[in-house]
């Protein structure tokens, strides 16, 4: 499974087109992040996952979703947050955010 890389443009647009999708909020210098994208390059899912780069500590995604760690993954269901995942102690998989989709 790849992840497709998206910019805050693209992300605004996909939640205008009220699509359903997941997005997962990562930077290059969290290990966790790295973690994950091995799990998802390895991975055989039957789910589309766009990777939003937070590197830099400036990027408005911060705030404007609210993230607090990376990785975080956020499901959008009609282009309205549903529900989220940040990762804990230890990490985040992929099973943890294909679930997001069935999160009350």
């Amino acid at each position: 499974m790849k992840t497709v890389k998206i910019d805050n443009d693209t992300l605004n647009r996909m939640k205008s087109e009220g699509r359903d999708f997941y997005v997962i909020f990562m930077a290059g210098w969290c290990g966790y992040c790295a973690a994950l994208k091995g799990e998802i390059n390895a991975a055989d899912a039957a789910f589309e996952l766009f990777e939003f780069d937070i590197s830099d500590e400036e990027c408005p995604a911060w705030e404007d979703y609210g993230i607090r760690v990376v990785p975080t993954a956020l499901y959008f269901k009609g282009g309205k947050e549903q529900s989220r995942k940040a990762a804990s102690f230890t990490g985040l998989r992929v099973k943890e955010i294909k679930a997001l989709s069935s999160s009350p």
